[in-house]
């Protein structure tokens, strides 16, 4: 009995002895360890131990140069050999630390001039100059990270990109071209053929920081000798110098612009947004040119304000001055009020001078999804006008509607979630002075996917009451006033599928309005070739009203250019159509053939050495050029 517990205590100190010596096991082993005398010379009598002491942080490595990716507050910002040294930090321990350039620091935003002992005697940035800056080195991962207080970085807008940056491009000369036409025969003997053809060029040239374009146009229709319209030219260049650019136009550019409708008006603090423009106002008949000169200038106030105003001229003819302010209240959304003041003489003697104001709105909330606008317009004054009503007056329309007294707009977007799709409301309401022609327009839109499938539902109801003048007639004859009501609902589909790995689209549009027809119709498309470069559809209609009709349309995407073709078949008539674009580039190494040239662009050139090619929808062919270069088209 007694021996048994004597070896029963027996065992449980041996068991208390391996737990003991395996938590020192555990203790000992914590720590990574290499016996620096399996990497010494044995056998030597005087040998120096290696040091190895560096590596016993996992942390540490040796100083000197690697090439790593800079971070700035979670920003990559490139990549270069950076030169590290081993610097103790104020905790005591070591660590590898980045020499830093403070160009590079000035480019990405951060305000050094705050820092006078930024920039050491050393090539390298005294980064603790700037409080609660730091960096680490992530050698496994071959990333520098920096980070630093968002205090201390400027607010620049996404995207930007320093001024010294910039660059002018190549010399170049180019060519945008696009050719179309059609042919159409008649059905019947009591219909005639008909035919259009019509080409569009967008030369231009770039020499240093100058750029000169013009677009023109050619059309002719049914065999005629047709004719020739230049649309516009100009010639441009940047100053970095005040961030904008210099146009001068040589009187042929259409204009458009009304520049107390631009948004968003809201400018950052202390941020500047100008413009200026003289030129000659082409109107609607292509024929009436009149000098006028447009001017906008907007500034960003503290507390969200932003001023905002503009000016347009067209000599004698018309005169207007706007003037306005704008705040981002923040929580509470955006809110801008604006007037409009103008003097117009028209051709036939009568002066008219007026006002108009406008009041916008609108607001965000992110949690629900939701975001509305409200505007409205309130023509102060009958004898206000715009820069197109007076160059482009319509008697008739004048005569028989009036002109705009109020206008009111409303719009609400609400995502319902990721399962029940989107909503749109819009509402619309418009009236005239002295008349009572109103305009009121309600639109309702559903958006939605099921799986792959996306479907889309639209309502809307457009009421118009009009009223025609007569000399015999006061305003108010209800005789001269009818009302013209129209509903409208559409309903479509769009269904991705595969067939032999390649993607096709099936489209389903249902459109029924009310007093007019409705109309079925379906569309299939796809892509084709390796390069999936060839698009094509077949679509089929029917309506209730002139039956069916259909057509087939392709396009591909060349290396050198690209082509178009389609035919279409209604009732009444058959339609061939086909065109051709693309652009023509000549520079230092040679003439490019390409798709057309959009926005910037670069030119690669390099020997051609073999079959390789990049894929024909993205792919520019030059004339061999050694060795290889590059350049950007801007």
């Amino acid at each position: 009995m007694r021996k048994g517990q004597h070896r029963g205590f027996y065992l449980s100190r041996c068991a208390v002895c391996i737990a003991l010596g395996s938590t020192f096991a555990h203790v000992a082993w914590a720590r990574d360890y290499f016996n620096p005398a399996f990497i010494e010379h044995h056998g030597q009598a005087n040998r120096t131990s290696v040091d190895l002491s560096t590596f016993d942080n996992d942390k540490s490595q040796l100083p000197g140069t690697y090439y790593v990716t800079i971070i700035i507050n979670k920003t990559e910002i490139g990549a270069r050999n950076v030169d590290f040294q081993l610097t103790t930090l104020s905790d005591g321990q070591q660590a590898l630390q980045g020499c830093l350039r403070l160009q590079e620091l000035k480019d990405n935003g951060v305000k050094t001039d705050l820092f006078p002992t930024l920039e050491s005697e050393k090539s390298c940035v005294n980064l603790s100059a700037i409080p609660g800056a730091s960096q680490q080195f992530d050698f496994q991962q071959q990333a520098l990270s920096i980070s630093i207080p968002q205090l201390y970085i400027a607010n620049n807008a996404r995207g930007y990109v320093p001024p010294e940056k910039w660059q002018e491009g190549i010399t170049a000369l180019m060519l945008n071209y696009s050719f179309s036409g059609y042919k159409e025969y008649g059905s019947s003997e009591d219909s005639d053929d008909a035919e259009s053809k019509y080409l569009a060029l967008q030369p231009g040239f770039n020499l240093g920081p100058w750029r000169f374009r013009n677009y023109s146009n050619w059309s002719a229709n049914n065999g005629e000798s047709g004719s020739w319209n230049s649309v516009y030219n100009y010639l441009q260049r940047d100053i970095i110098a005040v961030y904008n650019y210099l146009q001068r136009d040589d009187g042929s550019e259409q204009h458009f612009i009304v520049p107390y409708s631009s948004l968003p008006i809201l400018q950052r603090t202390g941020r500047a947004k100008y413009s200026v423009t003289v030129g000659k106002y082409r109107d609607y008949d292509n024929h009436t040119l009149d000098d006028f000169g447009q001017a906008t200038l907007l500034y960003g106030l503290p507390w969200g304000i932003t001023l905002y105003g503009g000016s347009q001229i067209a000599g004698d003819k018309y005169q207007s001055v706007a003037f306005g302010v704008g705040q981002n209240m923040q929580m509470l959304g955006a809110i801008s009020l604006d007037g409009i003041w103008s003097h117009a003489k028209f051709d036939d003697g009568r002066k008219e001078a007026g006002q108009s104001w406008r009041v916008r709105y609108s607001k965000g909330v992110v949690s629900t999804g939701t975001t509305f606008s409200l505007a409205g317009y309130r023509y102060a004054s009958e004898n206000y006008n715009s820069l197109s009503e007076v160059i482009n007056p319509d008697d008739d329309f004048y005569d028989n509607y009036g002109k705009r007294h109020n206008r009111f707009e409303a719009s609400v977007n609400q995502q319902i979630s990721d399962t029940l799709g989107s909503l749109t409301l819009s509402w619309v309401k418009e009236d005239y002075w002295h008349s009572a022609q109103q305009m009121e327009s309600l639109s309702a839109n559903y958006n939605n996917s099921w799986g792959p499938v996306s479907y889309t539902l639209s309502y809307s109801y457009n009421k118009n009451t009009y009223q025609y003048r007569s000399d015999n007639d006061d305003d108010d004859n209800d005789d001269d006033r009818y009302n013209q009501n129209d509903r409208l609902f559409t309903l479509s589909l769009h269904v991705p599928f595969t067939v032999f790995d390649s993607r096709l689209y099936a489209s389903y549009m249902l459109n029924t309005r009310k007093h007019d027809a409705t109309v079925n119709s379906t569309t299939l498309s796809g892509t084709a070739l390796r390069d999936r470069n060839l698009n094509w559809s077949l679509q089929q209609s029917h309506s209730t009203q002139d039956g069916d009709s259909g057509g087939v349309n392709a396009s591909y995407k060349g290396t050198y250019a690209n082509l178009n073709a389609g035919y279409n078949q209604s009732p009444d008539s058959q339609q061939v159509s086909y065109g051709i674009s693309g652009g023509i580039l000549a520079h230092e190494n040679g003439i490019t053939l390409s798709q057309p040239i959009t926005g910037a662009a670069i030119s690669l050139s390099q020997p051609i050495t073999g079959a390789a090619a990049a894929p024909a929808a993205f792919q520019l062919k030059t004339r061999p050029a050694s060795p290889p270069t590059s350049g950007v088209i801007r």
